[in-house]
């Protein structure tokens, strides 16, 4: 034992010491996450006050109450497409129709190609690439009518959202779409793993091939979402979706508006095709979390100072035994330690 020899002011003095620069070092943490986490809370909180009053002063009609009301209706509607299992069931049949149009384009690209290759030295497996493809682009033919065929059956044409044929086109769009959006993703997450140090060259060049197959994976799906699109405007009446080139939807952000599917899913709702109202909804919202996590705060730095005031009545106890005879037998009196290190342990969980 360090204090063994020691005298009872030395080892008053060692505790006090110890506990003090525990105790100061913890609560100054605390106290600085707590500050910056009010800071933070506070500027989104003017933030999304700022918008809404900007969106008020454009339109009378952009209310918090307004905002509210969209936002259920925007939840109440999406829940109930999730729980649509036709739609469900004819948006993962449109899923399978698209995939099989893709390996069509790929069967007529490649049969093309090399139909055109006049070079003599062509492999073997080229020449039998040749001779299958003809019978492969008939099967996938046969297999686009017969899901085309199922679409359009009776099991799906009562669904609310496809009704017509502009309207199914639309879901087509929208399913393009999240495809496209599931690429970008993958890029992502390709790119994350390359920007990783200390990997070897053959991780390397794995990770490379990696990069380029998603890079492909890509641009096969915005060529099916351009074709989609196109589609889509050539059917009347004459309503059109922008399509940005290749080049532009590569470099857009993942949080892009681009990205929103709101107004696929549900083109008569202002909530999802109302610049100012989907703009309105997140500040309301934001400035709900601002709300929440300002009254959380305040809970924390509540329970913070009961914790630090009943700690201190724990040092005020033991200054007063302090200031008596102590009996190292602890006979009828409570030994400093004993009080010390309870104290100890809830700064601890106080502070941390």
């Amino acid at each position: 034992m360090p204090n063994r020899y020691s005298t009872k002011q030395h080892r008053l003095i060692t505790l006090h010491l110890r506990l003090k620069h525990r105790n100061s070092l913890l609560r100054g943490n605390a106290v600085g996450s707590a500050r910056e986490k009010l800071t933070h809370a506070r500027e989104r909180s003017l933030k999304a006050t700022k918008t809404l009053n900007d969106l008020l002063q454009s339109d009378p009609r952009y209310t918090q109450d307004y905002f509210a009301a969209q936002w259920a209706r925007q939840r109440a509607l999406q829940l109930a497409a999730m729980a649509d299992e036709s739609r469900l069931k004819f948006e993962e049949r449109l899923v399978h129709l698209l995939d099989l149009e893709e390996k069509l384009q790929e069967s007529h690209v490649k049969l093309a190609s090399l139909r055109n290759t006049r070079d003599p030295n062509t492999t073997e497996s080229e020449r039998e690439q040749a001779l299958t493809l003809p019978g492969s682009i008939v099967a996938f033919e046969e297999a686009i009518a017969t899901m085309v065929a199922d679409l359009g059956s009776e099991e799906f044409r009562t669904l609310k959202a496809a009704t017509n044929a502009k309207a199914r086109a639309l879901i087509r769009v929208r399913m393009a779409k999240q495809r496209l959006y599931e690429a970008k993703v993958g890029i992502l997450e390709a790119q994350r793993r390359w920007d990783k140090h200390g990997q070897g060259t053959r991780v390397q060049q794995s990770l490379k091939q990696f990069m380029r197959n998603k890079h492909n994976l890509f641009k096969k799906k915005y060529d099916s979402f351009k074709l989609q699109v196109s589609k889509y405007n050539a059917i009347l009446p004459v309503s059109y979706l922008l399509c940005p080139s290749f080049g532009e939807t590569k470099e857009l952000s993942i949080e892009d508006e681009f990205w929103s599917m709101g107004s696929l899913s549900h083109p008569a709702e202002a909530w999802a095709v109302d610049q100012g109202t989907i703009e309105g909804i997140q500040a309301f919202l934001e400035q709900r979390s601002c709300s929440e996590e300002l009254r959380r705060i305040s809970r924390e730095i509540r329970q913070m100072m009961l914790y630090a005031l009943k700690t201190d009545q724990s040092f005020d106890c033991i200054s007063t035994l302090s200031t008596k005879e102590w009996d190292p037998e602890c006979h009828g009196i409570e030994s400093p330690i004993d009080l010390v290190q309870p104290g100890g342990r809830q700064a601890k969980d106080v502070w941390n």
